[in-house]
């Protein structure tokens, strides 16, 4: 490689870092990333991706993008169709430029490849997925964010423990090996009433996925919510690692099935393919309720 060409491969770099979700990746991981941009320039007005599209992420350097649809923009250091490309989902809106703008242009495959092969990149990810859901379960009505659970009576077996947690919106994508994995750390528990299972600002160490039973959650400012059957207790805030912003407490007695945090952190570093799978369902989840891109400045709200 000239001189010149690791010139511009280091400032590439650091033009990455200054990009929300690329700026605490390594070094090396910005390098891969670096090697598979393509620089590209649009006039005003010129498409920059049609509707209905495979999408490629566009890392907007200067000037600004905008939806046809929603008039959505994206400006500098954002970047557009991050979510949709980790969803594996299609364009929902033809984009054009607004002004004379250049972009670096990452293919939908290379990022998908690079996430694979980058765990410190796959789990920053991951992070940020978790918090951007866990941001909108804040401002508005909690909804269940797993399909309802029919957990047979009595003790659950190994299978059981499987089927329960392929139910879980992170997981319902992973491949047998992982979950028969995370099944064999997780255990049944019966809780007793009035017990907290989450205060304000302690870190969660497991997931609780309610098989009988309600729980309530407050927060500051805001009337108690119910939650019931089917309701992942921490799972939002494990993937996110961030604390709790909501105290939760059992109404009455519950049943429910255990996974330790540690337990599942192994597994995502011992099979990509479910940490892949999370991402794609995370970001599934936050394109349904109709958030920016994951990527862009968090403070922006379509």
């Amino acid at each position: 490689m000239s001189s010149t060409d690791t010139h511009t491969a280091v400032e590439r770099v650091l033009t990455l870092r200054q990009f929300p979700g690329f700026d605490e990746a390594d070094l090396s991981e910005l390098a891969i990333v670096a090697e598979n941009v393509v620089e590209e320039t649009f006039e005003a007005g010129a498409e920059v991706i049609g509707i209905g599209r495979s999408p490629s992420l566009h890392l907007v350097l200067e000037g600004k993008l905008v939806g046809q649809t929603s008039r959505h923009t994206w400006g500098q250091h954002e970047v557009l169709n991050a979510t949709e490309a980790m969803a594996g989902r299609r364009t929902r809106e033809a984009v054009i430029a607004e002004v004379p703008t250049r972009t670096l242009r990452l293919a939908a495959k290379d990022f998908a490849e690079i996430l694979e092969d980058n765990f410190g990149f796959l789990s920053n990810v991951r992070r940020m997925l978790a918090r951007r859901l866990l941001a909108v379960d804040a401002t508005r009505p909690l909804t269940p964010s797993v399909d309802e659970v029919d957990a047979p009576p009595g003790v659950l077996g190994m299978v059981d423990r499987l089927i329960v947690l392929r139910t879980l919106m992170p997981f319902a994508k992973g491949r047998i090996e992982a979950l028969a994995a995370l099944a064999q750390a997780a255990e049944e528990v019966r809780i007793p009433a009035q017990t907290v299972l989450g205060a304000i600002g302690e870190s969660a160490t497991s997931v609780l996925i309610l098989l009988d039973g309600t729980a309530s959650v407050t927060r500051p400012g805001a009337p108690p919510q119910i939650v019931g059957v089917g309701r992942a207790i921490g799972a939002l805030e494990m993937l996110g690692e961030v604390p709790f912003t909501a105290t939760i407490r059992t109404l009455g007695a519950i049943r429910a099935l255990r996974c330790p945090g540690a337990a599942l952190f192994d597994v995502l570093e011992d099979h990509t393919d479910l940490a892949l799978g999370m991402i794609e369902s995370l970001s599934g989840s936050v394109l349904d309720a109709g958030l920016v891109d994951v990527f862009a400045d968090t403070s922006r709200v379509n």
